[in-house]
């Protein structure tokens, strides 16, 4: 049988966000007013230093220090609302999902049985079904989110200085290019990994149903052995998946901190020269700031989004 593209697969996991498509687009409503809030909180904060530094108005300085406060309040509500409401679409799409794998379980045939080992089933049903509802309740948000700041941030950035932009925003396409890469070499890597974890609750499974006939013909060893066998298989896998992301993780990591220390260079230089003001430079950090969170958490979303697809066709 082909193996059905990853692709496919990752878009019929988001049929099941259907009966929750208003839910999900108020939390990306509540994400896009939160990261405005942060831009806002930037510039305001640029702004009251350029009072306290050059107009010395000590009451425009406390007046914006109030507005960032009430900023930064409205912020923090709408991150708790965005929170509450993805927590909640998180144990929808479980519940539906472990209702729909169940239904269908009752529905099978015999033969269906037959052919297939009870603990992979029961795998399925537990560790790759809480994967999928992990990514479509809380990853795919918070991936949103990180898009949208990325997006929202750079078109600020541009308009503020084109010249600095290009400087924070130079190392995007690689880390776009490496984030590609991740994404192609730990799927398969991912996916071998749920498939030998299944493996290894099927043994346990058997053993623990068939203890007595385990036990009648003295096989304690050799099942402790072909126990011992599965589980050094998931080690091993589990060990390429980590090695895959101590290489991959790491550099998605380091490269928005290179866009950092180019804008501190570059903006520097700038201020130096009187072709920058100070509360422009100060706010452009905070921007910059700002991206290095989301492109550091490229890699692990990626990563999740890989085993949450990996888990899907092992269910469907």
């Amino acid at each position: 049988m082909a193996a059905v593209p990853y692709r496919r697969t990752f878009v019929r996991l988001l049929t099941f966000l259907r009966p929750y498509r208003w839910s999900l687009a108020v939390s990306i409503v509540l994400a896009v007013g939160s990261q405005a809030a942060a831009v806002a909180i930037a510039f305001v904060t640029g702004n009251a230093l350029h009072s306290a530094i050059e107009g010395g108005d000590r009451d425009e300085l406390f007046f914006l220090a109030g507005v960032v406060l009430v900023v930064g309040l409205a912020r923090a509500l709408l991150m708790m609302g965005r929170r509450l409401i993805s927590g909640r679409q998180a144990l929808g799409v479980e519940f539906d999902m472990r209702n729909a794998l169940y239904s269908k379980l009752l529905r099978l045939s015999f033969g269906f049985y037959d052919r297939h080992q009870t603990g992979q089933l029961m795998s399925r049903a537990t560790v790759d079904l809480q994967s999928v509802r992990f990514f479509l309740g809380y990853g795919l948000i918070f991936f949103f989110q990180h898009v949208i700041t990325i997006v929202g941030v750079t078109v600020v950035m541009f308009v503020t200085d084109p010249k600095l932009a290009l400087a924070a925003t130079a190392v995007t396409p690689l880390i776009v290019v490496l984030a590609y890469r991740y994404s192609t070499v730990s799927h398969p890597v991912l996916r071998d990994v749920q498939q030998k974890m299944a493996d290894v609750a099927t043994v346990a499974e058997e053993n623990i149903v068939g203890v007595h006939v385990v036990k009648s013909f003295a096989q304690e060893r050799s099942e402790l052995a072909k126990f011992s066998e599965r589980s050094e298989r998931v080690f091993e896998r589990s060990v390429d998946a980590n090695r895959q992301r101590a290489i991959y993780v790491p550099l998605l990591s380091f490269l928005p901190l290179v866009a950092q220390a180019a804008v501190l260079l570059v903006g520097g230089r700038m201020v130096a020269h009187g072709q920058l003001g100070f509360d422009d430079f100060f706010a452009f950090n905070v921007l910059t700031l700002m991206l290095v969170m989301p492109l550091r958490m490229l890699g692990m979303w990626i990563g999740q989004a890989q085993r949450a697809t990996a888990s899907g066709e092992r269910i469907f």
